[in-house]
């Protein structure tokens, strides 16, 4: 049985947009009531037939909510269209207080506070008959009934902006509690789908550089969250729903699964920044308006958190990178060899450090200046990052000193990575802009744990005893700690437990 109360609409019943837990009492207790009222009028007139029936402004349909018959009341199943031809239309627009279809059938309006809110229906053969005194009774019951149906979409309305305040406390926590990138999108996913219960929640972010919308996070009715960056589609109108809206496109609308999808686009301060979409392809209930509306209420806030989120992630890169190289500073690395060596002995895996320095660097400040030393050094950088793994560490320690730290590696890995460095480092010189070229070498050395060392410095110190060697024996060359040619006692004399300095 369709129900007009369960419509969202913000006409004559605004208070019909509920959450579903409230959604249940509510309804309960209104059709308790139009039973009661239908009773009572069915046996004040008589009558062998009756109906009460309810509006929904939006459709302009009568719904029956109960049904009288023969002394039984029963859950109503009929429905009225109120179109201009129907009698019925002049007894909701005129609001009159009563309209006979013919002599056996009556309908009387039920309002309240002005407002027409639906009709009672009674039936008797072979004439309905109904004297002026009977039809002020019945008058003054429907009155009483609309006034009573209007309290409760009023309490109802109470209870649903408690439960939308709720909602929306909830995500804002959810969204707001995090500047982790990721974990900001997986609270804020999981939230959504158990405060508005759908099939599917999913997070798309704009690479603005290549003008990919790329999917990052879905979570599912079960609450699980899974990974979908296999999920890219370009920045062109037809490609995909979320595309469509991020664009400011309508086509969404337009398609058969309108209904139970919903895409609503992230912005901070005009800036597009991604999609929140949601579905029910599942279960292919329909989304409501209201919640789509608090959607777009939640939407505005992810935006916002996922800018601020941004400037975090910016400010906190430049606290640990090196302006001129992008690589980690010495205190960043510090932090991360002490974590990470702990993981290793934990997980039982191998950790590998490499040193390298560029040899006689400081002849190419002293002929050709520091900007030309710049941007040798900045061409190294861009060197190593290109080789190394994405979750290796890549350091800018000193002046023309670089450490890389490799997880999971053996001496060996290390000692290939670090001479394809050293290989392209060789054959990579810098144009000058007053014609020619430098051609510059690098030197490595190379210890790994827990094989040399059992403590960040000791694995520090073992990987700066190889480079060392590796300079003094003439550089352009890669030395692991297990191939020294010297004594493994030989040793720079540096203090590996103070941070390096960026000069």
């Amino acid at each position: 049985m369709h129900n007009p109360l369960n419509n969202d609409n913000e006409s004559i019943l605004p208070s019909a947009l509920m959450l579903s837990i409230s959604q249940n009492q509510y309804i309960d207790s209104v059709n308790e009531l139009c039973a009661h009222v239908l009773g009572q009028a069915a046996k004040l007139c008589r009558c062998e037939h009756a109906a009460l029936m309810l509006l929904d402004p939006k459709s302009q349909t009568l719904f029956a909510q109960v049904i009288y018959s023969y002394g039984q009341v029963l859950d109503g199943e009929e429905k009225i269209a109120l179109g201009t031809r129907n009698p019925l239309y002049s007894l909701f627009q005129k609001k009159l207080p009563a309209i006979y279809a013919n002599k056996s059938c009556a309908y009387f309006l039920i309002r309240a506070q002005n407002q027409a809110i639906g009709a009672l229906r009674l039936e008797k053969k072979p004439s309905l008959r109904l004297n002026k005194t009977l039809k002020n009774k019945l008058n003054d019951l429907l009155n009483d009934t609309g006034t009573r149906i209007l309290n409760y979409l009023q309490q109802n309305e109470i209870r649903r902006q408690r439960e939308r305040l709720k909602v929306l406390t909830e995500i804002h926590n959810a969204i707001f509690q995090s500047l982790n990138v990721e974990s900001l999108l997986s609270e804020t996913a999981r939230t959504v789908q158990n405060a508005f219960g759908m099939d599917r929640v999913k997070i798309y972010l704009l690479d603005s550089a290549n003008k990919i919308l790329s999917g990052q996070i879905s979570c599912n009715f079960q609450g699980k969250i899974s990974s979908i960056t296999d999920e890219s589609f370009p920045s062109k109108l037809g490609i995909h729903p979320a595309v469509d809206m991020m664009m400011n496109a309508k086509s969404q609308q337009d398609t058969k699964f309108a209904a139970v999808i919903r895409s609503f686009p992230l912005y901070a301060r005009n800036e597009k920044l991604g999609v929140l979409m949601v579905d029910n392809l599942l279960s292919q209930e329909e989304i409501p308006d209201d919640a789509v509306s608090l959607l777009e209420m939640v939407s505005g806030q992810l935006g916002l958190a996922l800018k601020n989120a941004g400037l975090f992630q910016k400010v906190r890169e430049l606290s640990v990178t090196d302006s001129l190289t992008g690589l980690y500073l010495p205190r960043y690395f510090h932090q991360r060899i002490k974590e990470e060596m702990s993981r290793a002995r934990r997980h039982n895996s191998l950790l590998s450090l490499a040193i390298l320095d560029l040899d006689q660097f400081k002849k190419v400040n002293d002929t050709y200046g520091h900007l030309v030393g710049d941007k040798v050094l900045k061409s190294v950088a861009c060197k190593i990052v290109s080789l190394i793994r994405k979750f290796d560490i890549a350091v800018r320690y000193g002046g023309d000193e670089f450490i890389i730290l490799m997880f999971g590696s053996n001496e060996n890995d290390t000692t290939a990575k670090a001479e394809a460095i050293r290989e392209i480092v060789n054959c990579s010189p810098i144009a000058l802009d007053t014609g020619g070229e430098i051609h510059f070498t690098i030197s490595a050395g190379l210890a790994s744990f827990p094989l040399h060392a059992a403590s960040p410095e000791e694995l520090l110190r073992k990987a700066d005893n190889a480079l060392y060697e590796a300079k003094k024996s003439g550089g352009n060359k890669v030395i692991g700690f297990s191939n020294l040619s010297s004594s493994p006692n030989l040793s720079s004399g540096r203090d590996w437990k103070s941070e390096g300095t960026i000069y």
